[in-house]
């Protein structure tokens, strides 16, 4: 095993919740997309699995920074971790859930608004048009006062 390896496995194993969270994100970012890390994932034995491997990397973490502690106080220890580690991930996984509902929402709205100013730029320019070739216009006459005219 190189010297690299092992270093990177030593710093994997003295992980906190949170650096243990943030490990697996930088990991699943690589992949672009989450359909491209899902397709990925279930190709991979049950230990790849995030909420396998990231609380495993935590369990072994505690194990060794607590030697020569009681098993009651590894084991305390070992839950409240774990309990970070799951907040961590579903606070995560909730958070870029809400983030695509809102990027959907977002984007339908830019077009709708899209589409709005493009109907009014679309009937001024038209409104311009008209008024360069309307006789009435060209004498002053407003299309307002026009109209009054004719409902006489």
């Amino acid at each position: 095993m190189s010297g690299k390896k092992r270093r990177l496995e030593k710093i994997e194993a003295s992980l906190t919740p949170q650096q243990a969270v943030l490990l697996w994100m930088e990991e699943a970012h690589k992949f672009g997309s989450l359909m491209d890390y899902a397709r990925w994932l279930v190709e991979q034995p049950e230990e790849c699995y995030p909420l396998i491997k990231v609380p495993g990397q935590v369990q072994q973490a505690l194990r060794a920074a607590m030697k020569g502690r009681s098993p009651e106080e590894i084991h305390q220890k070992i839950r409240s971790a774990e309990r970070d580690v799951l907040l961590c991930y579903f606070l995560i996984k909730d958070l870029n859930l809400r983030a695509l509902e809102l990027t959907d929402s977002l984007r339908l709205k830019s077009l709708i608004l899209h589409e709005q100013l493009r109907g009014l730029l679309t009937r001024q320019a038209l409104a311009e048009d008209m008024a360069a070739h309307c006789p009435l216009c060209q004498h002053g006459v407003r299309h307002s006062e026009a109209q009054e005219l004719l409902n006489l």
